[in-house]
């Protein structure tokens, strides 16, 4: 049996860190032992703790490029400390191979690379076009054995900004573990003990509030012209997510204000983080994901299918590679309130449309899209990584 070290970016439920999860409930037991690393305790951790799994804390910062010079002392200091302290708790554990699960923790890649242990890295991300990010990631690509990115997208942009190779890199899609999503989705019975409204079409966007970047402010202005222009007013949108922020979270207020004065509080439910995701998925009408960045591989459009449901979203990054046009989904041009309120009419109109939609989505996932399929291939790369070593 290998042992394989798993380093999680940070202590939250975030997408990679649910993604991370789903690969550690289908992976061989009997080939792979493995053990969590984190930068701090936090929900993830006791999640995984809780079903039996090994974890550990090994302090250190997030790089956040959104941040730039900053932090670089902070940064600087981590470079040696907790590359040092990641390299320790390799050696303590006897790790075989090291799996780091974002591109923006580089400290397990330095010490791995430093005690001579393969490394698979995964890129869940479209960095913002920087030379600094450039320089970033031709490292990343230089440290990993091999490099695990969502979508076609991340490959082929990685390639392009950092003259990486090829033969290194390969695209395993996200996997969701559908008897636990199913089990979750029926956990209630229904819209009411959900706190949902009951005879409405529902549109759900299971998505942290994020500025310029999963589209809030437009599918709010896409949802006043659904109002306004369109008549149409037996409809909610449910955002399900929370802002990181721990302070005084501007963008939620600023969300909210465009509500109160465009008179949508009727039509637009704020319910923050949920742990009963699927439950919600489950009892809505449309999935909708209007990204304005360059969205790798959101987990919300997975879920969205895994749930049945027709999922709308931005053409951008890895989002044409999850949906089918006009067979799963509406696909919308990024940033296009119009678009987006005409697609989400369409689908709020015909509803025999949204449900073959619907049907053709999980079909989709149950072929190709499961957490047992993702971890296949990524044990198929781990057996490839350590006949190499």
């Amino acid at each position: 049996m290998e042992r394989v070290a798993y380093f999680a970016h940070t202590c939250d439920l975030s997408g990679p860190n649910n993604s991370l999860i789903h690969l550690l409930r289908a992976l061989d037991r009997d080939r792979f032992e493995p053990v969590v690393y984190f930068p701090c305790g936090g929900m993830a951790l006791d999640l995984l703790r809780g079903v039996g799994e090994r974890c550990c804390v090994v302090p250190w910062h997030l790089i956040e490029p959104s941040r730039g010079l900053r932090h670089c002392a902070t940064y600087v200091g981590d470079l040696f400390g907790g590359t040092l302290a990641v390299r320790r708790a390799l050696r303590r554990d006897g790790v075989r191979l090291v799996h780091v699960n974002t591109s923006v923790t580089p400290y397990p890649g330095l010490a791995a690379r430093s005690l001579g242990l393969p490394t698979v890295w995964h890129v869940r991300e479209i960095l913002r076009r920087t030379t600094m990010h450039d320089w970033y990631l031709a490292a990343v690509t230089a440290l990993a054995s091999r490099i695990v990115t969502v979508s076609e997208a991340v490959r082929r942009q990685l390639l392009a900004r950092t003259r990486g190779r090829s033969e290194k890199t390969r695209v395993i899609a996200n996997g969701i573990d559908l008897d636990w999503f199913d089990s979750m989705a029926r956990s209630a019975l229904d819209r009411t003990s959900l706190g949902l409204p009951v005879e409405r079409k529902l549109i759900a966007v299971p998505a942290s509030l994020l500025p310029r970047h999963k589209g809030h402010e437009v599918l709010l202005e896409a949802t006043s012209l659904l109002v306004r222009d369109f008549g149409l007013h037996d409809f909610c949108v449910v955002l399900i997510g929370d802002e990181p922020d721990q302070g005084d979270r501007p963008f939620t207020r600023s969300l909210r204000d465009y509500c109160r004065e465009h008179d949508l509080q009727e039509h637009v439910l704020f319910l923050g983080f949920r742990r009963d995701v699927p439950a919600l998925l489950a009892r809505s009408d449309i999935v909708c994901m209007p990204s304005v960045c360059d969205d790798a591989c959101p987990r919300g459009v997975l879920e969205g299918m895994a749930a049945g449901k027709p999922v709308v979203g931005s053409d951008v990054g890895g989002i044409p590679e999850m949906i089918a046009h006009d067979r799963t989904g509406l696909l919308v041009p990024r940033g296009r309130a119009d678009a987006l309120a005409g697609a989400l009419a369409e689908l709020i109109r015909d509803g025999s449309k949204a449900e073959r939609f619907g049907r053709e989505g999980r079909a989709r996932v149950e072929r190709e899209l499961t957490s047992q399929m993702h971890a296949r291939r990524i044990e198929a790369l781990y057996d490839e990584v350590l006949g190499a070593a």
